[in-house]
């Protein structure tokens, strides 16, 4: 019976050390000038962004560099294109704007402005 325990304990145990050592959390640049209590709240905020995006925007939008997947640096403008599409989602029919909410759109645009800089570049089609 004690040895049945180990086994199972040292297999949860082994399990939860790869989870960690594979898990990646996004580093996010905030402003120098942001308190540490706004800093948490909004890391929480794009932590959600983060898992929205994996979810619903970076089987498109992700760019492969030496055979990774990279979550893209966006350029101002083409942030704004998004931020104006997800004010007026009843006037766009994009797949993913049907999928998520605005305040799931809002999580995922605070995390790509937010998100260390990966310096791969987006480059959006012409009718984005």
């Amino acid at each position: 019976m004690k040895y049945k325990i180990c086994i199972a304990f040292s297999s949860l145990l082994c399990l939860l050390l790869a989870n960690c050592a594979t898990e990646k959390k996004a580093a996010f640049d905030f402003p120098v000038s942001m308190s540490l209590a706004d800093k948490a709240r909004f890391s929480v905020t794009c932590h959600k962004g983060q898992i929205l995006y994996d979810m619903n925007c970076s089987g498109c939008h992700n760019v492969k560099v030496k055979r990774k997947y990279v979550v893209p640096d966006f350029t101002q403008d083409q942030m704004s294109r998004y931020d104006l599409k997800s004010n007026n989602m009843k006037h766009d029919s994009s797949m993913v704007f049907s999928k998520v909410t605005p305040e799931e759109l809002s999580q995922i645009y605070l995390f790509l402005i937010y998100k260390r800089k990966s310096n791969v570049p987006f480059k959006a089609p012409d009718n984005i």
